[in-house]
This record gives structure tokens, C-alpha cells and sequence, in this order.
């Protein structure tokens, strides 16, 4: 619990939230909003929560989950906003819609992941999405 909590809620939720969600970069910011979604969608987890006992875990999740919903809000604020809500800067405001369509999309393809767990897709549509070669590097 005390690692999961230091890993997200105090270096990427605290700290790199915005950096990392409205990065200029689409691979960086897609694969940090995959890693949102994983945290937001309990069934992503089945293994994790299979195993795993519910007390501690389910606070820390519950915390690292509040936290992520209430920055994803700033955000949508921020986008119907003439000025940046800080921390979100001038300069990244700029992808706050690319950032909150990537989400929506990324959920979209979670739920058809978890639906249909046989379904391949997803992986075809992630690696066109971002421009990563499939074939094995020499």
C-alpha cells in the first residue's frame, strides 16, 4: 500500500499529472492516459484483485482514484476556461481536448477489451495510433 501510494498519488498524480496528461507528445500522453484508465476501470485488475486482500488496497485505490477524477476535472474546467486553472499552464492547455478525446477513445477500447477478451483490435489500433512498429527490432 505505502509504494502504491508513493508511486501514484505523490510522483505521478502530484507531481506529473499535468506534464504527463497534457504532453505534447501523443505517445507519452496516450500512454499515460492508458495507465489512468487502468486505474479507474477495477476490471482491468482481476488479477490484482483476485489476489490481493481488500483492506488496505481498496483505501489506496479509492485515494489514487478520487485523486485522478478530481484532476481530470481541473482539466475539463480549464478547457471551458479563457485562462489556465493553474497548474495547468498556458502552453498545455493547448492539448487539453486532444487529452480528454485520447480518454474517451482509450475507455471505448478498454470496455471492447474487456467484453470480449478474445478480441485483438485493440492491440492493432494502439500500435497504428502511435506510430510504433510491430515487427521485432533486429
Amino acid at each position: 500500500g505505502s509504494i502504491r501510494k508513493h508511486v501514484f498519488l505523490d510522483c505521478l498524480l502530484a507531481k506529473h499529472f499535468f506534464s504527463l496528461f497534457l504532453n505534447w507528445d501523443d505517445a507519452v500522453r496516450q500512454y499515460f492516459i492508458q495507465l489512468i484508465i487502468f486505474k479507474l476501470c477495477p476490471d482491468l485488475n482481476k488479477f490484482e484483485s483476485q489476489y490481493s486482500k481488500k483492506s488496505s488496497k481498496s483505501s489506496t485505490e479509492s485515494l489514487i482514484s478520487r485523486s485522478i477524477r478530481r484532476r481530470i476535472q481541473v482539466a475539463e474546467d480549464s478547457l471551458r476556461s479563457i485562462d489556465p486553472i493553474p497548474p495547468i499552464t498556458k502552453f498545455s492547455q493547448m492539448f487539453i481536448a486532444s487529452a480528454l478525446k485520447e480518454l474517451e477513445d482509450f475507455k471505448a477500447m478498454y470496455q471492447v477489451w474487456i467484453n470480449n477478451p478474445g478480441h485483438k483490435n485493440w492491440q492493432i489500433r494502439l500500435l497504428n495510433d502511435l506510430n510504433v512498429s510491430s515487427e521485432p527490432r533486429p
